[in-house]
C-alpha cells in the first residue's frame, strides 16, 4: 500500500545523503568570480568594476587586467596567474588581496605576446578555476 508521503520522504532522504544535486557549480565558483578586461577600462572605471566589459580577446598592444570579484563577507587572497595554454607555464602570478564585497585587479607591465591564455584564479580553499583567452598579433 502506498501512502501520499512516500515520494516527499524519498526525495528529503536523497537530499540529505548527499545525492540530490544543485545543479550548479560549487560554492567557490558563486562567491569570487574573476575575468580579463583590457587594463585602460579598468582605470578608467576603478570605482565601478561592474561596469567593465569581460574579453576574451585582445590585441598585441592591450595591456591585459584580471578583474577579481569577492561576493563574500570574509577579505579573500586569491592567487591570479596567466598561463600559456598549450604548455601551462605561468608568464605572470600575483597574489591579490580582495576585500569583502569588492572588487580588484592586477595586471602585467608589459603587453602579452600574441598567443593562447588562460587565467588561472585559485581562491583560498576554493580549487582553481580557469578561462581561456587569446592575444591576436599581426
Amino acid at each position: 500500500m502506498k501512502h501520499a508521503f512516500q515520494p516527499h520522504v524519498l526525495i528529503l532522504l536523497l537530499g540529505a545523503a548527499g545525492c540530490a544535486s544543485s545543479g550548479g557549480p560549487g560554492p567557490g565558483y558563486q562567491n569570487i568570480n574573476a575575468f580579463t578586461a583590457r587594463y585602460l577600462d579598468v582605470q578608467q572605471k576603478r570605482m565601478e568594476f561592474q561596469r567593465v566589459q569581460p574579453l576574451t580577446i585582445f590585441s598585441y598592444r592591450d595591456l591585459i587586467a584580471a578583474v577579481v570579484r569577492n561576493y563574500t563577507y570574509q577579505d579573500q587572497l586569491v592567487l591570479v596567474e596567466f598561463l600559456r595554454a598549450d604548455t601551462r607555464e605561468a608568464v605572470y602570478k600575483k597574489p591579490v588581496p580582495v576585500a569583502a564585497g569588492a572588487s580588484a585587479y592586477t595586471a602585467p607591465t608589459k603587453p602579452l605576446p600574441a598567443g593562447e591564455y588562460l587565467l588561472k584564479v585559485t581562491p583560498i580553499g576554493v580549487p582553481p578555476f580557469m578561462q581561456a583567452f587569446s592575444v591576436r598579433g599581426l
